[in-house]
């Protein structure tokens, strides 16, 4: 069901697929405008428009504009006649009805993706898009604009007693109105679909598809090893050559199809002087990356451009260079380590370059160019990139303004795209939808770390990757995070090691580890052969959305791998009954191989019923025909 209409008070409400949002009032700059009247200015079943009059605004009009396209509406709003700085525009429904369940989707790699059940506690703010389950009724419904090139874009949720409000809002950042004097936001679509991860999907295709350029769909997956997670800042020449001759040995020995070797962060002696080396370092990373070369690796390296740290060299050649409060003019801090905590740098702040300046473009453009061309760099990890998105010019003063915060991230990010060609990018600490077209992989959820709880844990994974995993193959290559594979050094039980391996390995995306090969044990490296799969696809989540009452977790157990993979894992703190029906994928019965006990089922079935002991994983291949043995590869084609 669609449909458009003013309701007795005369403001705009919207009905799609069972869920009502209604009483449409115009915001401004954060300001709520309730004595606004509308008026209609075209009124036809497939397009109406509403023009607002602010009383305490005379000279000011506000529009909201909706017209249908198929089983769609496409909304967007405009404001015009606004006096003084435009900071930020929106429509505020005062009411949302029939929501069981809301997608709050964070802006960056690291923010995050959860459902929320409503209303709710306080103001919840997500960018881009959401979802509504509703409370009665099948289904979900999307509310994403298309076009994320030009503006961030919040989507804000705050119960007001037990009735729940929703503002769509622009970030303007200032910049000049159209010629007709309008400001526009981007075209809102607003769709049911009987599918709530299938909705999620369709809402990607629709942003791939206003996108330009569009995805870089590279039709091999990553896959490598990094070394963040095993030497962490404290990398030499030295130790990276002993671990690039264990992987090359290990990676002969066991037909591993391993392609990337990722230096992370630690050779820079400071954030900003991406074009130095520490002493550990005599020779260069020329010669590093040469290295990786003969060793039959890509090289790849790790970067975080808008940064620069308060005692590099960068900074203190050029103090000038960094974004600066709007207050009182001084650095903005991205972040603070005093005291102790320093332990492979010596800044005690880091600030974030203003890539308006040509003189901080033409340093970033120097530093793409000379680690592509002259370093032989072809796999870019770029990290903290979201710092280039997160201020507007009412928060920092900017050397050119006259730019959205969006639009001075992308120059930056084509600069990149151009300097670096067919190199390989992963996006990390990124804002996910202006990367578009430009990434090749991003990560999309925080630091998985050596634990199951906690701010750097699995659960942050475990929450994150279903309801971001929609965008793989259709926007990008998702990545969540390398898979620790190692005997020690981690706080999780052998158990919890290898369902989060298969939890990823499902994703169908980005596989990286930052383990020693050669300290693997031999189950560890059968698990390790078993997921590196180039045939491997994205996974369905046919629970994505519904309350699982065993775990309470608003996170999907199953994930189902088109192909005949079934992954079942319970991520609660209790051994947990279950049962699947195979209705649920869409079969009535199957041929079942256990991959955990190596052996399958004689005859065919119609559902699982296990036990699953507390954070278990369970694999299963599901066929038409009897299974002998398991497939050799995770997803086999």
């Amino acid at each position: 069901m669609l449909c458009f209409e003013l309701d007795h008070e005369g403001l705009l409400s919207l009905i799609v697929g069972g869920i009502w949002l209604r009483g449409a009032h115009p915001t401004l700059n954060n300001r709520l405008l309730t004595e606004a009247e509308a008026q209609i200015q075209r009124d036809t079943p497939d397009h109406i428009q509403v023009v607002y009059t602010a009383k305490p605004l005379p000279s000011m009009r506000f529009g909201v504009e909706v017209q249908r396209e198929g089983t769609d509406a496409l909304l967007r709003y405009w404001v015009q006649g606004v006096r003084g700085p435009l900071d930020r525009f929106g429509l505020h429904f005062e009411a949302v009805d029939n929501v069981r369940h809301y997608l709050l989707s964070g802006y960056t790699s690291w923010d995050g993706a959860c459902c929320v059940e409503a209303p709710g506690e306080g103001t919840q703010t997500g960018y881009a898009f959401t979802q509504i389950i509703p409370r009665f009724g099948s289904g979900a419904v999307v509310l994403g604009a298309e076009r994320h090139d030009r503006f961030q874009q919040p989507f804000t949720w705050m119960p007001v007693g037990s009735v729940l409000t929703l503002t769509l809002e622009t970030l303007w950042d200032r910049i000049p109105p159209s010629e007709d004097g309008r400001c526009f936001s981007e075209w809102v679509r607003c769709f049911h679909d009987p599918s709530v991860e299938g909705g999620l999907r369709r809402w990607a295709q629709h942003v791939a598809q206003a996108a330009d350029p569009g995805p870089r769909l590279e039709a091999r997956p990553i896959n490598g090893w990094s070394s963040w997670y095993d030497l962490y800042g404290h990398i030499t020449a030295e130790n990276l050559q002993e671990t690039l001759q264990h992987l090359r040995q290990a990676t002969q020995q066991e037909g591993l199809p391993m392609r990337v070797f990722q230096i992370d962060d630690g050779f820079m002696p400071e954030y900003g002087d991406w074009l130095e080396t520490t002493p550990y370092f005599p020779n260069g990373m020329k010669s590093v990356v040469d290295a990786v070369h003969a060793a039959g690796f890509t090289p790849g390296l790790w970067i975080a451009p808008f940064l620069v740290g308060n005692r590099s060299r960068l900074y203190h050649d050029h103090p000038e260079w960094v974004l600066r409060d709007h207050d009182n003019g001084d650095p903005v801090v991205a972040w603070k380590r005093y005291g102790e905590n320093r332990p492979f740098k010596r800044s005690e702040e880091v600030y974030t370059l203003d890539a308006t300046h040509p003189e901080v473009m033409a340093y970033l453009r120097e530093v793409f160019a000379t680690w592509r061309q002259e370093w032989g760099c072809e796999y870019f990890k770029i990290d903290f990139l979201h710092l280039g998105a997160m201020f507007g010019p009412d928060q920092v003063v900017y050397f050119a303004p006259g730019k959205t915060r969006i639009e001075v991230w992308r120059s930056v990010a084509r600069m990149i795209r151009q300097e670096i060609g067919e190199a390989y990018w992963l996006g990390c600490g990124c804002p996910l939808w202006p990367a578009v077209g430009l990434v090749d992989g991003i990560r999309i959820s925080g630091d998985v770390g050596v634990s199951w709880t906690g701010q750097a844990s699995a659960q942050r994974l475990l929450r994150d990757l279903p309801h971001r995993n929609f965008t793989h193959d259709v926007l990008w290559q998702v990545d969540p995070d390398a898979i620790l594979l190692r005997e020690q050094y981690h706080y999780l039980s052998g158990a919890e090691v290898d369902g989060l391996a298969l939890f990823a390995a499902m994703s169908g995306g980005v596989l990286m580890t930052s383990d020693a090969l050669n300290a693997f044990s031999e189950r560890r490296m059968a698990l390790w052969r078993f997921i590196l799969s180039e045939t491997r696809r994205a996974p369905h989540y046919p629970l994505l959305g519904e309350d699982d009452p065993v775990t309470m977790q608003w996170r999907p157990p199953l994930a189902e791998q088109r192909l005949g993979a079934l992954f079942l894992f319970n991520t609660g703190d209790t051994p947990q009954r279950r049962t699947y029906p195979f209705g649920l994928l869409g079969l009535e019965e199957a041929f079942v191989y256990d991959w955990h006990a190596g052996r399958g089922h004689d005859t065919p079935i119609d559902h699982l019923s296990l036990t699953l002991a507390p954070h278990q994983g369970r694999l299963f291949f599901l066929s038409s025909e009897p299974i002998a043995e398991a497939p050799t590869q995770l997803f086999e084609g």
